[in-house]
């Protein structure tokens, strides 16, 4: 159904100028707040007022509220909001979806901003949320995190378009944001990877790093769905799958992904075999992974205008393309992705020199995976090829091969750390 909402701004021409904040923890709380107001309300208006008043020289208080005349809440659930997993009324589960997480991450995010929220709501009529930040002013020299007023108007702006022109992903984010998904991933840069794409997504999301960890972690709280990692130490993803299955607690039939490194004949079959419900190959791609998800657990999907691939012929130092996709546009997240996984990469062709010195084969070859597995994530497409070489190096037992080769996999990383200088910055 078409929704008929109008949406108001005031922002007056005297809002303060030359501002110094994080301007991406301010897009995350206005898309929350502005996704909140435009899902709970189907028709009247929606009105978004900015202001900000001087508290020194030096700061100023940024205050923006998002007023809708939605369907309001009851005043004794208003508390509710802002605690995880909670919901405003069960019965109206299906209308209204869970909240989630979203507003106790504003919340946060609004705190470590030195400032706070406030809600005021009358059931029927609507809602207005209200919060505060601390910023700074501006000196003559631009810092990396600034923003000025007329970015805030901009930022209001452009969450707005989005946010009307992408109302059936909303509602998906909401029905998502119902769920639990427990994540069983070892390699630290393909962890944050799908936490990115999972939280986009808006799936509420626990990560743990093997086997072990996930049999603690379903004893302590409840998850929907699990994607467990295959190649895992101490526990690997069969055994736990194995071990999950045998359980009389509810976790018995709950829905598991295998997610491997491997894409080889057979490997599907032995998932299931395992007790596994499905089974996606690395590097992970979005679309796939919550299509796949999202029938597990029953969530309607609508129909995404396709995309173009490009096709590349020849292989490449680093895939861009394939970042964008696993950062969707966020641009500070690629660039917390990349500086950990160059620190995580250098520190671990150190360890495979030292290993190479030992001919420890078995720890190479849990390395050079690794190593494989998070190039591949991100689009560093020649270090995750080299890695790989060298691993089919180790499981041959060519272990000259595996000394030749690791003068390449060090060029390859020279080579992919050139490529990323200028794109860092």
């Amino acid at each position: 159904v078409e929704k008929k909402i109008t949406i108001f701004r005031e922002i007056p021409d005297n809002v303060d100028k030359d501002l110094i904040g994080d301007q991406t923890k301010l897009r995350q709380i206005l898309l929350n707040f502005l996704s909140n107001a435009i899902k709970f309300t189907s028709s009247g208006s929606i009105e978004i007022k900015v202001r900000t008043k001087r508290e020194d020289d030096d700061d100023v208080r940024l205050f923006i509220s998002i007023i809708d005349t939605g369907i309001g809440i009851p005043a004794d659930k208003i508390n509710q909001l802002f605690k995880p997993f909670s919901q405003v009324d069960g019965s109206e589960r299906r209308q209204l979806g869970g909240t989630g997480l979203g507003l106790v991450i504003c919340k946060e995010f609004v705190n470590l901003m030195g400032g706070k929220i406030e809600v005021s709501s009358e059931e029927g009529k609507g809602s207005s949320f209200n919060f505060d930040i601390k910023v700074k002013v501006q000196s003559a020299t631009k810092a990396k995190d600034s923003y000025d007023g007329d970015v805030v108007v901009k930022e209001v702006e452009e969450t707005e378009t989005t946010l009307l022109k992408r109302k059936d992903e909303i509602e998906l984010t909401s029905a998502r944001s119902e769920h639990h998904v427990l994540l069983a991933e070892d390699n630290l840069i393909n962890q944050k990877v799908s936490i990115k794409i999972l939280n986009r997504a808006g799936y509420i999301v626990t990560a743990v790093s093997n086997g072990a960890e996930v049999m603690e972690v379903i004893d302590k709280d409840k998850f929907d769905l699990i994607l467990m990692d295959i190649q895992m130490p101490e526990v690997d993803g069969y055994a736990a799958t194995k071990k999950i299955r045998m359980l009389s607690n509810g976790y018995s039939k709950i829905p598991i992904i295998a997610l491997t490194a491997h894409a080889l004949m057979g490997d599907r079959e032995k998932c299931i075999k395992a007790g596994m419900n499905d089974y996606l190959s690395k590097p992970i791609i979005a679309d796939k992974l919550i299509v796949k998800i999202d029938t597990l657990l029953k969530i309607d999907q609508y129909e995404p205008e396709p995309v173009a691939e490009d096709l590349q012929d020849e292989p490449v130092i680093f895939d861009y393309e394939r970042l964008k996709k696993v950062s969707m546009g966020d641009t500070e997240f690629e660039e917390e992705l990349l500086t950990s996984f160059l620190d995580d990469i250098n520190n671990k062709l150190d360890k495979m020199t030292e290993l190479v010195n030992l001919k420890d084969v078995a720890t190479i070859l849990g390395l050079a995976h690794t190593i494989k597995g998070a190039s591949y994530s991100v689009g560093a497409q020649q270090l995750g090829d080299e890695a790989f070489a060298i691993e089919i190096s180790c499981k041959s037992d060519d272990f000259e091969s595996v000394f030749d080769r690791m003068g390449k996999l060090r060029k390859a990383f020279s080579e992919t750390k050139a490529e990323l200088k200028n794109f860092l910055g």
